[in-house]
Formats: structure tokens, C-alpha cells, sequence
């Protein structure tokens, strides 16, 4: 069950990016955000901390 939803999971990051990446760069954003409330909403994982030493 765990190994299931891990590659769910990663299935949900990827397709994030491949989207986005094919729309351009904002595009690469935003849907990425959207991604990303769909693990936090969806699957209940907790969101890292910002890149404040990159930005």
C-alpha cells in the first residue's frame, strides 16, 4: 500500500512538471503549485520550507 502510493505520489510530481514545462515558464509554476496542494490536500504530506538560500 505504502510502495503504491509513493509512486502515485511521484507519478503526480512528474506529470506537475511535464505539464508545465510544456506550457512555459509560469505555466511551469503554477501548475507545479497545483501539484503541489494536490499532495498536501490530497495525500495529507506536510510542504517543505521555501529555497530561501537559492532565492
Amino acid at each position: 500500500m505504502a510502495t503504491l502510493s509513493i509512486i502515485l505520489q511521484l507519478c503526480i510530481v512528474l506529470g506537475a512538471l511535464w505539464v508545465g514545462s510544456r506550457y512555459g515558464s509560469l505555466a511551469l509554476g503554477a501548475i507545479s503549485g497545483i501539484g503541489l496542494a494536490i499532495l498536501v490536500f490530497g495525500f495529507g504530506l506536510k510542504p517543505g520550507t521555501p529555497p530561501t538560500d537559492v532565492i
